[in-house]
């Protein structure tokens, strides 16, 4: 790390599986871009703590801790599907909310269920997953996203605020590179409604 002091980090392998250790070098990029950021900072390690925790494949949710917020990350094969960020005071975002299509349109449930029943076009990264969401309606999407994703939890102190947590997301969105962040690039119904039919 060029000669920075990287944040203390803490990892707790929840039910990881042999797969875990491959990818987790990249959540390792992650939280070492982090600690280069906080050190420049003057976040010195004890504040600028990361804990890191892999909930493994199936996984269950577990719940924010007190004093923590931090960046969740969802896993498919060798691709990243999600990365999204909780507050301290966002339990149920955290939780539940990325499991469930009706919360928002933002979640993970939701984009799967468009992905495999109106996407006209598949990304190349994933090329069976539309295929398997075919079978999966709102009623099943929840358990199979625990029964099939790998969920990586980035973990860092609610007292370095919301701008250390937005720059934990935005090195996320980069190294990690998600298959659903940004403008909807797989086409369907409502892309067409927009004209987005390119």
């Amino acid at each position: 790390m060029r000669g920075i002091t990287p944040p203390q980090l803490t990892r707790r392998p929840l039910g990881c599986e042999n797969s875990t250790a491959v990818f987790m070098n990249e959540i390792d990029q992650v939280v070492a871009e982090f600690g280069e950021w906080a050190k420049e900072y003057g976040l010195g390690p004890a504040r600028a703590e990361v804990k890191t925790e892999a909930l493994g494949v199936p996984h269950r949710p577990i719940g924010l801790p007190g004093g923590w917020q931090g960046v969740y990350c969802f896993r498919f094969g060798p691709s990243w599907l999600k990365v999204g960020k909780a507050g301290p005071k966002s339990g149920a975002r955290w939780t539940s909310q990325h499991y469930k299509p009706t919360r928002a349109r933002s979640t993970l449930a939701f984009s799967l269920l468009k992905y495999g029943h109106l996407a006209t076009r598949e990304d190349l990264r994933v090329p069976n997953l539309k295929m398997l969401l075919q079978r999966v309606g709102p009623a099943e999407i929840s358990d199979w996203i625990k029964a099939n994703t790998e969920r990586v939890n980035i973990l860092i102190r609610a007292e370095m605020g919301v701008g250390a947590l937005t720059r934990l997301e935005a090195i996320g969105h980069r190294i990690l590179d998600p298959v659903f962040e940004g403008k909807w690039k797989f086409g369907g119904p409502a892309a067409k409604q927009r004209g987005e039919t390119k």
